[in-house]
Formats: C-alpha cells, sequence, structure tokens
C-alpha cells in the first residue's frame, strides 16, 4: 500500500472537488448541503456523506472555518487570512451569521490577553445572541 495512504494523506477527489467549491465561494459561508447541491450542479457525483466527511477534514486540516449556527447546521468558509482575523456573530433565533470586526473588539481581546493571559483565536471564536431583526420582532408581540 502507499505510504501516503497508510498516513491517512490520500486526498480524494471529492476532497479538492469540495475545496474548489469553498474556493470559488468567494468568502461565502456554505453548508454542508448547499456543497453538495453545488456539485449535483456540476453534474459531480458525491455523496452528502461525503461531503461531510470532506468538510470534517478540511476543517482539522485548518482550510476551512466551521461555524454552528442556530437551526441552520453547520456552515463553511476558507480559513484565509481576512477570516482568520474576525469573529463571527451568530443568531440563536434565525441563524444569521455575520463577521464582527471592530476596535472595541480588538480591545477586549488585548484587555484578556494582557490581564489575564489568555490568548483569544478569532478563526475559533464566535459570540452568539440575537441579530436586530429577531430583536425587532420580539418587541413587535
Amino acid at each position: 500500500m502507499d505510504e501516503k495512504k497508510e498516513r491517512g494523506d490520500y486526498k480524494t477527489r471529492a476532497y479538492f472537488l469540495i475545496k474548489d467549491v469553498l474556493l470559488s465561494a468567494g468568502g461565502a459561508h456554505l453548508r454542508a448541503d448547499e456543497i453538495y447541491d453545488i456539485l449535483k450542479a456540476q453534474g459531480e457525483r458525491v455523496g452528502l456523506t461525503t461531503v461531510y466527511r470532506q468538510l470534517a477534514r478540511l476543517a482539522e486540516e485548518g482550510f476551512v472555518r466551521k461555524t454552528t449556527t442556530e437551526g441552520q447546521g453547520n456552515c463553511y468558509s476558507l480559513l484565509d487570512a481576512h477570516c482568520a482575523e474576525h469573529y463571527h456573530l451568530v443568531c440563536t433565533e434565525c441563524g444569521a451569521l455575520a463577521h464582527l470586526s471592530c476596535d472595541r473588539i480588538a480591545s477586549l481581546i488585548h484587555h484578556i490577553e494582557a490581564h489575564h493571559g489568555f490568548t483569544v483565536t478569532p478563526a475559533r471564536t464566535t459570540l452568539y445572541g440575537l441579530c436586530a431583526d429577531c430583536q425587532r420582532k420580539r418587541k413587535d408581540f
């Protein structure tokens, strides 16, 4: 057996197809079923289970960022320099996902590092709460 296969380094065609979908998504956050639908529309025969398995592998390798959203499942996006440096906000009501990049959060992160000796990893940090639309809807009741 090939040494790479024995180590688990072997990359399948599905691995590269999924990687290409994420590369062409322009930083968009996609769910596994959306990636599956894109591949299907391209005429590729890749099962949904394979998509999930390869996304898990790509996340382990540090190529994609996995963000859990309420009721929407996990979203995946490229873990490029831009995505690695900002935080995500996820609405616990509707599952909306937004990027957070501001000086105030940077100040908080600096405080945590300076006063608590803890380094926060933006690529793995997601804040959960209610988006403005869901807050408005709640007030309307």
